[in-house]
């Protein structure tokens, strides 16, 4: 599945037009807050991140994996607000590369730290984390069963996960179908039906 077909992800310069026109030039520092109208590749932005984070207890003591973290934004939120220390999984090297520099210019690179990798690749040898968070990303993985044990076996035995994705409420039509696969990028659709 070409992820590049999504408009979202084949525009990263996006951010930097956008810092740009807010007045940052390349090297000025941000705050967290500078970047959320415009990182958070998901419905819902920060909030979102901040329902994982009460849902799941994350603070200053979690250690965190972040599935398909784009160019960081819920990563670094998550770090800004919570104290967390948090692993960003980005499988996308343009996406890795422009979540790297932001982080950095938010002064977050010891709590973020990013990785560019596929989940169901190899991947370093993680101690066990207490939770995970993915937005809007499951979706784009056909291969539940592999994602689902890989998940399993990088949480501890306490740990939980949240994840933000597409489900499938009624039988979409064929436009709506084409859409997903296209648009979206959209390999696997659940329902709500067991």
């Amino acid at each position: 599945m070409n992820l590049k077909t999504m408009k979202l992800y084949a525009q990263v310069e996006r951010v930097h037009n956008e810092l740009r026109a807010l007045g940052f030039d390349a090297e000025t520092p941000l705050k967290v807050s500078d970047l959320t109208p415009f990182d958070q590749y998901h419905y819902f932005g920060s909030e979102a991140v901040d329902e994982a984070a009460r849902v799941l207890g994350i603070g200053p003591r979690s250690r965190v994996l972040e599935i398909g973290s784009g160019i960081g934004g819920p990563a670094r939120h998550l770090a800004a607000t919570t104290g967390c220390e948090i692993v960003a999984l980005e499988v996308q090297r343009d996406l890795h590369d422009t979540a790297l520099a932001l982080t950095r210019r938010c002064g977050l690179e010891g709590a973020v730290h990013h990785v560019c990798g596929d989940v169901l690749g190899p991947l370093p040898s993680w101690t066990p984390f207490d939770c995970i968070v993915s937005f809007l990303v499951f979706l784009h993985i056909a291969d539940r069963r592999s994602l689902f044990t890989v998940c399993r076996g990088l949480l501890g035995d306490d740990g939980g996960m949240f994840i933000e994705d597409f489900i499938l409420r009624r039988e979409p039509s064929r436009a709506q179908l084409d859409d997903l696969q296209v648009k979206v990028a959209c390999a696997y659709l659940p329902s709500l039906q067991p």
